[in-house]
């Protein structure tokens, strides 16, 4: 899967994205900030929207555009309102369970951010109480029906995870 996102009027901000599922077949090689068309059907995956693709061949790089930047938010504001944007925050870390860390802002509130397996690197070394900024995208993965919650902070390489205070 990737997410894609609509460019914003200046093409800097990343604007409001969506998660892309291939059914079969890879991707066309893709870099980020490329402009891309897609044609598909939509469904929801465990409470995330997403768009389902049968083909590569319903994927198509319309040209090179520029990389776009994250919307910064407080750890407090994710939710479904930012599912699929491209975030930036800054959290306490408060708790460390499997492949998430979670981090708390000025409001208290954690948020998940996740390392997928799928990415080929771990979590680094975390202390509870160390500050972290995290850029990665908005993503819901809910545990049961129906489907609400799970909202999590999916970052995409080791330099979207980094140790900013101690």
């Amino acid at each position: 899967a990737v997410y894609i996102a609509q460019s914003s009027p200046a093409r800097e901000i990343a604007g409001a994205g969506i998660r892309i599922y291939l059914r079969a077949g890879e991707f066309p090689a893709l870099a980020l900030g490329d402009m891309v068309t897609a044609r598909g059907w939509m469904r929801s995956f465990r409470g995330e929207r997403e768009l389902v693709l049968d083909s590569p061949s319903q994927l198509a790089l319309t040209g090179p555009g520029a990389v776009p930047r994250p919307l910064l938010v407080d750890p407090a504001q994710v939710g479904e309102a930012l599912e699929g944007r491209l975030v930036e925050l800054e959290g306490t870390l408060v708790l460390r369970d499997g492949d998430s860390l979670y981090l708390a802002g000025e409001r208290g509130v954690p948020v998940r951010v996740m390392v997928a397996r799928s990415l080929g690197w771990g979590l680094p070394e975390t202390r509870v109480g160390e500050r972290w900024r995290v850029v990665g995208v908005v993503g819901q993965l809910a545990r049961a029906t129906p489907w609400n919650g799970g909202y999590r902070i999916l970052v995409r390489f080791a330099q979207d995870l980094v140790r900013v205070g101690g």
